[in-house]
């Protein structure tokens, strides 16, 4: 984010992960006038939300105005949080031709992004979408060492109760 207000109007910053299995986009890191707010979620079913435009149609949604933006969806909702911006940009995070999420910047200003500061948001996103996705890979293998090692355990107790079993019988034998 410092990065960004740095080079351009970034009155609203946030970055959104895609949750297909229960059909959300989850704006987990979300800036507006410099504060961090809560994390919010947009459902895949409010077509009218640029967020969910933009992870639908794998494409960037660029507005300068809140007429441009009406090219994209059918009305402009309200804001989930805070008011609505003038200029928007979202972009869509991919990684291995999945959409996993998108990034937006937002200004109160009319047209407040030119070609080279969309063309720095794009490399941006590029560098955001690596970033998830290896997030989420060391996630998922973290994820599957815990199983794996609930697994070992629960092998290690079976193999202690089969032992105590044969030796039960050979006591039980001998009696």
């Amino acid at each position: 984010y410092r990065q960004i207000s740095a080079r351009l109007d970034a009155w609203v910053f946030s970055i959104g992960i895609y949750d297909e299995a229960a059909s959300l986009i989850r704006i987990q890191y979300l800036i507006e006038g410099g504060q961090r707010l809560t994390p919010l979620q947009y459902a895949m079913s409010e077509t009218d939300r640029p967020a969910v435009w933009c992870v639908r149609e794998r494409r960037e949604l660029v507005a300068g105005t809140p007429d441009e933006l009406l090219q994209y969806v059918a009305s402009i909702l309200p804001a989930k949080s805070g008011r609505l911006m003038a200029s928007i940009v979202y972009l869509p995070l991919i990684a291995e031709q999945r959409v996993i999420g998108c990034l937006s910047v937002q200004s109160p200003q009319t047209r407040a992004y030119n070609e080279d500061q969309i063309k720095f948001l794009h490399v941006l996103a590029s560098y955001t979408a690596i970033a998830v996705a290896n997030s989420q890979a060391h996630q998922a293998l973290a994820n599957a060492h815990q199983r794996l090692q609930a697994t070992q355990q629960q092998l290690v107790l079976q193999e202690k109760m089969a032992g105590l079993g044969t030796l039960t019988a050979g006591v039980a034998h001998e009696i």
